[in-house]
């Protein structure tokens, strides 16, 4: 699935923004029936996402494509339905993977008293780029998705999937993760610590 945060010159999201934008982006069109087909056919095999950046006219052509737009607190993203990765679309080509690295606010901190639906968690072990860990989130997202109860997972929806994001502390990492009811493992393909690093937990309430 590649999904794609706009980063405008003039309006540049945080770094928290662009994870939230991206895994909301993820489970809106995890849940949107036109693209079921796809969907079944991406989750029998390996669920990869490849988040790039867009500004301007190339943020314009990638939303052209189709897919779901979703804007949280003033960022947007794009998720486009699950395809190979080869060929790849050429509106897609001039846009970045790498390089999405964004700043505002990454504090090292727990909020266990968050009382969002979804809290995520991303991890401290790895400096990972706002790409990467937007991948994770949305991973984490997805996952977290399909674990729900059916009952748990409507309300979700109906409320329009709110989330939070927390980049806990070395010391708080362990007892965080082992709290989770979604653990998100990387498969490796890109930067950071390697295949079966523990990237992003979530979980959510009863």
């Amino acid at each position: 699935m590649q999904v794609v945060v706009r980063v405008e010159r003039d309006h540049e999201p945080t770094h928290v923004q662009a994870l939230a934008a991206a895994a909301t982006a993820v489970v809106t069109l995890l849940t949107d029936e036109r693209f079921d087909e796809a969907v079944a056919v991406w989750e029998h095999g390996a669920i990869r996402k490849i988040v790039r950046r867009a500004r301007g006219a190339g943020w314009d052509r990638a939303v052209d494509l189709g897919g779901v737009v979703v804007t949280v607190d003033g960022a947007s993203a794009l998720a486009l339905p699950p395809a190979p990765t080869s060929p790849l679309p050429r509106r897609l080509v001039p846009l970045q993977v790498s390089g999405l690295d964004l700043g505002g606010d990454r504090p090292r901190g727990w909020a266990a008293a968050d009382l969002a639906a979804l809290r995520m968690a991303m991890t401290p072990v790895a400096e990972l780029s706002t790409g990467k860990l937007a991948a994770q989130a949305g991973h984490a997202a997805h996952l977290a998705l399909r674990g729900m109860t059916e009952e748990r997972r409507a309300r979700w929806v109906a409320d329009g999937f709110p989330l939070s994001i927390a980049h806990p502390t070395s010391a708080d990492w362990p007892a965080v993760a082992t709290d989770a009811l979604v653990e998100v493992h990387d498969a490796g393909y890109t930067e950071g610590g390697g295949a079966g690093l523990l990237t992003a937990v979530a979980w959510w309430d009863p």
